[in-house]
C-alpha cells in the first residue's frame, strides 16, 4: 500500500531500555493535575491529592486534599478556586471571579497545602488552525482518494456542542465520512483513513491530542469488529449487561506531527461524532517523556509542579462534527436499476 503524502501518522511509543527495578525510599508529596484552555472562562477541574506508597491503593479516601488554597493568576487577573462540595480533592472556579484565558498569556497555578507551596506555569498557545485535506494513494493497485471534508468551522456555537455532548445533536450540521473494512482500511496504523486533517500554529508545540466522541452510543450503532487486527490495535470488545458488544468512547490519541489521519482506529460507532483537536503547550510533551501509562510504576512522568508532583498545562482546541456511515449501509441504500 503506497501513499503520496507529505507525512504519515507518527505515534509516540514510550519505551525505556534500562528500566529501574528499585523504588528507593518513599517520600510522601502533594500532587496537582489541571489544565486551562484558550477562550475558556474557567479551568478544567483541578485535582489535588497526595502520593501513595506503591503497595497502597490509589483510591483511599484520605488521599484527596480538600483544604488547599488554590489560585490561578495571569493576564492581570486572579481566580481563587473553590473546593467542590461532595467531591474531595476537586477544585473549580464557581463563578466568584471568572477570568478568560487569553492566547499567548502565561498563567501561574499556586496551591498552598498545610504550609507547603506548589507552583506551576503554563502558556496558552497563541494560534491554531485546522483544515481537511485530500490524500491520494494506491491500495492493491487501485487508486484511492480520501476527499476533503467540510468541517463546518464557525457554523456552531459552544452551546451546540454542549447540547450534543448531552445527547441532543439534532442541531449540528455535519459532513459524512465512510467507514470501510478490509485489508486496506482496517488493518493497521497506516490503513487508508476516513479523513485527513492538517493543522498549523505560530507556536511550535510538542503534541496534538485528537479525540473522537460518538454522540449516539446505542448498541445498534456499535461497530462490531472481533478480528485479530481489531483486538491488536483497539483492544478486546466489552460486553454490557444485555450482552451487547461495544468499545469505549470517547477515544483519544496523542500525535506529534502536523498531519492527522483519522482512520478506523478512531471510530467505534457509526452515526454522529464530535471531533476535538487540541494543541497543547510543551508541558504535555515533557510529561509523556516519562511513563504516565505506568508501563513501569518506578518511572515517573516528567511533571512541572514545583514543590510536588503532577501536571498543569494549557491548550487550544478546534471542534467540529462529522457523520460516520458504514460502507455497507451506503451501498444497501442504493436502489438497483
Amino acid at each position: 500500500m503506497r501513499f503520496k503524502t507529505a507525512g504519515a501518522i507518527s505515534l509516540a511509543v514510550l519505551m525505556a531500555c534500562n528500566l529501574p527495578t528499585d523504588a528507593g525510599d518513599y517520600v510522601q508529596q502533594y500532587v496537582i493535575y489541571g489544565s486551562i484552555a484558550a477562550g475558556a472562562h474557567s479551568p478544567d477541574t483541578i485535582f489535588v491529592s497526595r502520593t501513595s506508597p506503591i503497595d497502597e491503593s490509589s483510591e483511599t479516601a484520605d488521599r484527596w486534599i480538600s483544604d488547599a488554597v488554590v489560585t490561578i493568576t495571569g493576564g492581570g487577573a486572579t481566580a481563587t478556586l473553590q473546593a467542590v462540595p461532595g467531591r474531595p480533592g476537586r477544585y473549580l472556579d464557581l463563578g466568584l471571579a471568572p477570568m478568560t484565558f487569553q492566547p499567548g498569556v502565561t498563567y501561574t497555578l499556586e496551591a498552598s497545602i498545610k504550609g507547603s507551596l506548589l507552583l506551576a506555569t503554563a502558556t496558552v498557545p497563541d494560534s491554531f488552525s485546522v483544515a481537511s485535506i485530500a490524500l491520494e494513494g494506491v491500495c492493491d493497485e487501485v487508486a484511492e482518494v480520501v476527499r476533503p471534508v467540510d468541517l463546518h468551522l464557525g457554523d456552531h456555537l459552544l452551546s451546540d456542542f454542549a447540547a450534543a455532548a448531552g445527547g441532543d445533536w439534532t442541531g449540528l450540521v455535519m459532513d459524512t465520512i465512510i467507514y470501510r473494512e478490509g485489508p486496506c482500511y482496517s488493518a493497521s496504523f497506516v490503513s487508508i483513513p476516513l479523513m485527513v486533517l492538517e493543522w498549523s500554529s505560530d507556536t511550535l508545540e510538542g503534541i496534538i491530542r485528537a479525540t473522537t466522541l460518538a454522540l449516539d452510543q446505542s448498541p445498534q450503532r456499535a461497530i462490531i469488529d472481533t478480528s485479530f487486527q481489531a483486538h491488536a490495535f483497539k483492544g478486546h470488545m466489552l460486553e454490557d449487561e444485555d450482552g451487547n458488544l461495544y468499545r469505549p468512547s470517547p477515544f483519544t490519541w496523542n500525535l506529534s506531527n502536523t498531519e492527522v489521519w483519522l482512520s478506523w482506529l478512531f471510530f467505534n460507532y457509526s452515526g454522529p461524532h464530535l471531533i476535538t483537536l487540541e494543541i497543547t503547550d510543551h508541558q504535555i510533551a515533557d510529561y509523556f517523556a516519562g511513563d504516565p501509562f505506568d508501563m513501569n510504576p518506578l518511572i515517573e512522568p516528567q511533571g512541572n509542579i514545583e514543590g510536588g508532583k503532577g501536571l498543569f498545562y494549557a491548550s487550544r482546541k478546534v471542534q467540529f462534527p462529522v457523520w460516520v456511515e458504514r460502507e455497507e449501509t451506503v451501498f444497501s441504500a442504493v436502489e438497483p436499476d
